[in-house]
């Protein structure tokens, strides 16, 4: 329902505009700047809302506020549990490459042990255990 910018604006007008918008009349006296009483005047027909009426078209041409959805998280949620899965996936990241790191190192003194095995196995092949002395 758009109210067409005017003079006047009847009693059931105002009445069907803020229950459209879902307000209260202390609601919609807030969003104005005039007190519930002065809403209920308005819609009554008790008064009219003279100097305030282009505030009041304008409140009442608004859009409703969507309702927030049961059971659904609101943005601030949904950031919220965000940053919190971000900050865990860089920490997950972090353990990956410093275990990537650990596993390289590993595979290098793996080599340097092979080495090392593979010089003690000649140096005992050079060796006969019946020999007594063994060369120096």
């Amino acid at each position: 329902m758009q109210i067409q910018t005017q003079t006047q604006i009847s009693p059931a007008e105002i009445k069907a505009g803020r229950e459209r918008l879902g307000k209260t009349q202390p609601q919609l006296a807030e969003l104005v700047g005039v007190s519930p009483k002065t809403i209920s005047n308005w819609e009554t027909g008790a008064s009219e809302p003279l100097n305030k009426m282009g505030r009041l078209l304008e409140v009442l041409n608004s859009q409703p506020e969507a309702p927030p959805r049961a059971g659904k998280p609101r943005s601030n949620e949904i950031n919220a549990r965000l940053a919190a899965i971000e900050a865990r996936l860089h920490h997950i990241e972090q353990r990956m490459a410093s275990n990537y790191e650990d596993i390289e190192n590993l595979a290098a003194r793996q080599d340097e042990l092979s080495g090392l095995l593979a010089g003690i196995q000649a140096v005992a092949n050079l060796v006969d255990p019946r020999d007594s002395n063994p060369p120096a």
